[in-house]
């Protein structure tokens, strides 16, 4: 009995295998999530912190949480749909980024330009907080853990004007 058969049946059954194995980058690339595309509205924020807490994210492996929440002040016609602060919501994010980030591009693509028209001079606004997110993706609760931050509260175009500081440090409750 011949081998080349064989040889031939077992190269038709691992040529696909081998093929998929050379081709990982592209298929996931297929399969991630596009990165967002720049809006209007990104901005910059700079993390400052203190040797406490950078020693403190480092020795729990955590990562950092930066959440945007964007509003904007309600017309006079939209007052219905806004909160008792008078706040519409415009669109919230959350995205992770490693312990030693301490320059983050914060790109708006949860804000909804499609609500602008109702708020007062169409002016979005941000709430961004910081925190501590643990390796499965949770606000870390443990208090001999946490860090404090800031955050910024203020207009988008005030903080595309230059990087809003962000301070951070250990948590003292």
């Amino acid at each position: 009995m011949s081998r080349r058969p064989l040889q031939k049946i077992l190269l038709a059954a691992l040529a696909p295998l081998l093929l998929g194995l050379t081709q990982c980058d592209q298929v996931k690339a297929l399969v991630a999530p596009a990165p967002p595309k720049p809006t209007p509205y990104d901005f910059t924020i700079t993390l400052e912190m203190t040797p406490g807490a950078a020693a403190r994210l480092k020795a729990t492996g955590n990562d950092l949480r930066v959440t945007a929440f964007y509003y904007g002040l309600a017309t006079p016609e939209n007052r219905s749909k806004a909160d008792e602060f008078n706040r519409l919501s415009l669109g919230f994010q959350a995205e992770t980024y490693g312990m030693d980030a301490r320059k983050v591009r914060v790109i708006s693509y949860a804000l909804d330009p499609k609500k602008l028209p109702q708020v007062i001079n169409k002016e979005p606004y941000v709430f961004l907080t910081v925190s501590a997110m643990t390796a499965k993706g949770y606000e870390d609760q443990d208090t001999g853990n946490k860090i404090s931050c800031d955050g910024y509260t203020g207009p988008i175009a005030l903080a595309q004007t230059a990087p809003r500081v962000v301070h951070c440090d250990i948590y003292r409750p």
